[in-house]
């Protein structure tokens, strides 16, 4: 496994761990991000100066 910064350049990536956020909490709290739109702008957001976004990757690099 790896362990990466998220980028803000990697959109296929946002755009996974944005959907991990819509399908993650869908059945629990489904108002915390009800589409992928909100999610997105949350993953977003978590690129800002100051803030740590990272992500795992398998050997394989998914």
């Amino acid at each position: 496994m790896h362990i990466v910064d998220l980028r803000s350049e990697n959109e296929s990536v946002i755009r996974q761990v944005a959907m991990l956020l819509v399908e993650g909490f869908a059945a629990n709290w489904p108002g915390s991000w009800p589409d992928l739109e909100s999610a997105m702008e949350e993953v977003r957001e978590s690129l800002a100066a100051g803030r740590i976004s990272r992500v795992a990757f398998d050997e394989d690099g998914t």
